[in-house]
């Protein structure tokens, strides 16, 4: 069903045709799949089998990125959050590990990079809960810095080519709205431009 359909999209813009553009498609497993209390264990569906079944319906153009193995080395470190469904940083750090090696990249090593951590993060599965038990484990949201530069603009969804010069992180946010220093929060679309002038572009889909 909705998976054929993911898939169906994907098929679309691979047939474009579009000259020197290759197509990755990285679908993310949620926290569930790393479960790490045994007791909990059988009553979780494993992601790997319908993450499976959507690149069994996607052109072979398309370049399929699975993270689970690489993410689950780490299953026992913060990868995602307790109180709510995102992943942590650290968890989409080896998501992006298992991009570079199906793309040929060599990933950034995380030992390099400063960071910043925001406390007192209650998300989305306690707002909806209101379970005492989530609040007595509030999370911590860390943001990396990474070295090079990087001008960061926050475009429209209603107007094509506008673009106001913003931060990449909001750095404003704090306690319940910690997860919003990513990006300003959720922006329709965003653009970042490095100091590298190597030619190379990247467009992430979300």
């Amino acid at each position: 069903g909705n998976g054929r359909q993911y898939a169906s999209v994907i098929n679309m813009y691979s047939r474009l045709g579009l000259p020197g553009v290759k197509i990755y498609n990285l679908i993310i497993p949620n926290g569930f799949e790393f479960e790490v209390t045994e007791k909990y264990k059988n009553l979780i569906t494993p992601a790997k089998d319908a993450i499976g079944a959507v690149f069994a319906a996607e052109d072979p153009a398309i370049i399929k990125v699975n993270p689970i193995d690489e993410i689950r080395k780490h299953r026992t470190e913060y990868i995602y959050f307790n109180t709510d469904h995102h992943w942590t940083s650290l968890g989409a750090y080896y998501a992006y590990k298992a991009f570079c090696y199906t793309a040929g990249l060599t990933p950034v090593s995380l030992d390099t990079v400063p960071s910043k951590t925001k406390n007192s993060f209650l998300g989305s599965l306690y707002r909806l809960t209101r379970d005492p038990k989530l609040k007595e484990n509030p999370d911590s949201v860390r943001y990396y810095l990474f070295k090079d530069s990087v001008s960061f603009y926050v475009g429209a969804s209603n107007k094509i080519g506008y673009w106001n010069k913003s931060k990449m992180y909001g750095e404003g946010a704090s306690g319940p709205n910690s997860y919003s220093v990513f990006l300003q929060g959720d922006q329709p679309v965003v653009k970042m431009e490095t100091q590298h002038k190597n030619g190379r572009k990247i467009a992430i889909v979300k």
